[in-house]
């Protein structure tokens, strides 16, 4: 007999930079929302990938490989947004998991739904590098792909940086870790603040 669900929503995102506050725009954003009271499984998806309006910075599509001739067709933020707002909402998840979530993912997609008047969504964050300390010899925050050799679980480099297959590796890590202790959900959600002029940047998570 399973368990009640317990639902967590794992996210990624791709950019066309890093600096929101000069005029980068999301381009991609997956969400998987898995049951961890039931083995970590995956109950549904949401993947949607969204004209920026503007160009690509060359760093950004060396990294995740989207050109802007990609998206023809895409729709604009001012439409994707409602939708994704209101499938995180409705997903009735307790929690977000990102890698690098405090530094980029959710202060990036927090802001972008701001911008276009709706409300940010109130839920703990469990930031994968920052609480995966132990996955490295000397304690360094690690990048995904070290995560996923610390919690055995493959990791192709070829396939690395699309978001849906980004977060299935890091929800495989915390399947491992999380039973273990090694992650910890907050008791107090996510709080956030506005992304500074000059954004950290996303090297540890993009390092794979």
């Amino acid at each position: 007999m399973s368990n009640t669900p317990i639902i967590i929503a794992g996210l990624d995102t791709e950019t066309t930079g890093l600096n929101q506050s000069e005029g980068h725009r999301l381009i991609e954003v997956y969400v998987g929302l898995y049951d961890i009271a039931n083995g970590c499984q995956k109950v549904n998806e949401l993947n949607m990938r969204i004209h920026p309006q503007r160009g690509i910075d060359p760093s950004a599509q060396e990294v995740h490989g989207i050109a802007l001739e990609d998206l023809a067709g895409a729709p604009y933020w001012e439409q994707a947004a409602p939708q994704l707002h209101g499938f995180l909402v409705t997903s009735g998840a307790c929690a977000f998991v990102a890698h690098n979530g405090e530094g980029f993912d959710m202060p990036f997609m927090m802001g972008e739904f701001v911008r276009v008047g709706l409300p940010l969504i109130q839920a703990p964050l469990v930031d994968t590098m920052l609480q995966g300390r132990w996955a490295t010899p000397d304690g360094a925050m690690p990048n995904l792909g070290a995560l996923a050799f610390a919690c055995g679980v493959p990791y192709d480099k070829n396939l690395a940086h699309a978001a849906d297959y980004d977060v299935d590796v890091m929800m495989k890590c915390f399947a491992v870790g999380y039973p273990r202790g090694f992650f910890q959900i907050p008791t107090v959600p996510y709080m956030f603040e506005p992304m500074k002029a000059k954004a950290p940047a996303k090297s540890a998570k993009r390092s794979k």
